[in-house]
């Protein structure tokens, strides 16, 4: 743990870490590295290029429907293995080049938990595990730090304990702890009934060019990269990372932060139990439907047809009435001539790259126009500070592609619910139910 409760906030974004990759990095290491990248890549490209050679040549494939169906999943799954490298190999050029930048803001514990817990909610239940949030002693209700850094980090450590545990769950308690120098900082313990870690493969945990164990690594099927992204983004904020780990029994993790001043703050009541998850179906069980979005009018502003035809179909299996427009000029158009006549869209879906006019200058356009409406930018754009250009254009929300329907509906929800509270306060009218 450090020395001080202060985030590493005046070092250019840069780890105290060792650098991930640099020119006295051993020539093996890198060559290693960049054979397991390659392992990685391809691997889950043959099930992708392979399924799908099948799908459109196999003529049995085209009477058989679960056949279909487990091809299908095949690519599905390994496609997101593909994404979860990526993010996770952009994550660490970013850490290594000094380009992360720490948004710190005041931001309520009870949210953040609550959040993750509905992004990790199903993984849990299709294992049929339990998910446990809890407090221990007490904690302030707000903490001042970088909170999507801070659930990024939660969710990975979290989204592991989840992926090695088979039986009984997963816990995850938050206290108020000193370091070393007796500054306050707040411990977020991930605890799992899982495989467990050799005590000699422990410290590899972190390390980006080294695996805990081919075996469990080829198993996954991907190569682990999060866990020394989260090391150095916790390092970041403040505090570390560590790991008590009994093969056979289970792990914890225990993730620190600099909560910024709470001498003053107000505190959750001690022992207080945040959320309990039961134990789903098991494993196999199919994903839940997503929240229903009957008589929600969405524009959604997407140049790609195909983009468009997908997200169109999301929506409209939810229940919600779609209008596409195939740059960000007819969308501005659209909305407008919507708004004029009193149908003004519930949403907008606002892709930032597009011909003619693109997202951040259609967004501006429609501020500028006094249109008040929720717009969410949905974009593939994900490098950092991408969020903050959207939300600076005039967008609402941010959504990186590609799409979760579970994710976007949650935030057409939350947006949803904020409009319907402002119409209700100011006397502008109602809004759909959903």
């Amino acid at each position: 743990m450090p020395d001080s409760g202060t985030p590493n906030w005046t070092r250019g974004g840069r780890s105290d870490a060792a650098p991930i990759l640099s020119e006295d990095t051993d020539d093996r290491a890198n060559s290693a590295f960049l054979a397991r990248v390659s392992h990685a890549v391809r691997t889950p490209l043959t099930v992708i290029l392979g399924f799908s050679d099948l799908l459109l040549e196999h003529p049995a494939l085209e009477t058989t429907l679960s056949e279909r169906r487990n091809a299908l999943r095949g690519i599905q799954r390994n496609a997101n293995s593909l994404l979860h490298l990526l993010d996770d190999l952009l994550g660490l050029s970013q850490i290594e080049l000094g380009v992360i930048k720490l948004g710190v803001s005041s931001c309520a514990i009870q949210a953040v938990l609550e959040d993750i817990r509905l992004k990790m909610r199903t993984k849990a239940e299709t294992k049929g595990l339990s998910l446990t949030f809890e407090y221990r002693g007490s904690v302030p209700k707000t903490i001042v730090t970088d909170r999507p850094r801070l659930e990024q980090i939660l969710s990975n450590l979290i989204e592991n304990a989840i992926k090695y545990t088979e039986v009984g769950g997963v816990r995850v308690i938050m206290s108020s702890v000193r370091c070393e120098n007796n500054a306050p900082m707040i411990q977020f313990e991930v605890v799992d009934t899982g495989i467990g870690i050799p005590p000699a493969r422990v410290d590899r945990l972190f390390a980006a060019f080294r695996q805990t164990e081919e075996s469990i690594t080829q198993r996954q099927g991907r190569m682990e990269l999060g866990l020394a992204i989260s090391r150095r983004l916790a390092r970041l904020l403040g505090g570390d990372i560590t790991v008590d780990s009994t093969p056979g029994v289970g792990s914890t993790f225990r993730l620190t932060i600099a909560p910024g001043p709470i001498d003053n703050a107000d505190m959750i009541e001690q022992g207080r139990m945040a959320w309990t998850t039961g134990p789903g179906p098991g494993p196999g069980s199919i994903r839940p439907p997503a929240p229903a979005l009957q008589n929600c009018r969405v524009l959604v502003a997407e140049d790609c047809p195909n983009n468009r035809r997908l997200i169109r179909v999301i929506l409209e299996k939810a229940g919600a009435d779609v209008t596409g427009a195939q740059n960000g000029q007819v969308a501005v158009d659209k909305a407008i001539a919507a708004r004029d006549r009193g149908e003004t869209f519930d949403v907008i879906l606002m892709d930032m790259r597009m011909p003619v006019l693109d997202g951040y200058g259609a967004t501006r356009s429609l501020r500028q126009a006094g249109y008040d409406g929720p717009i969410i930018a949905v974009t593939a754009q994900s490098l950092p500070g991408e969020r903050e250009r959207c939300l600076a254009s005039g967008c609402d929300d941010y959504h990186s592609k590609p799409i979760v329907p579970e994710e976007l509906f949650l935030a057409i929800h939350t947006h949803l619910r904020r409009t319907e509270s402002i119409s209700q306060d100011y006397g502008r009218g109602s809004q759909p139910v959903v």
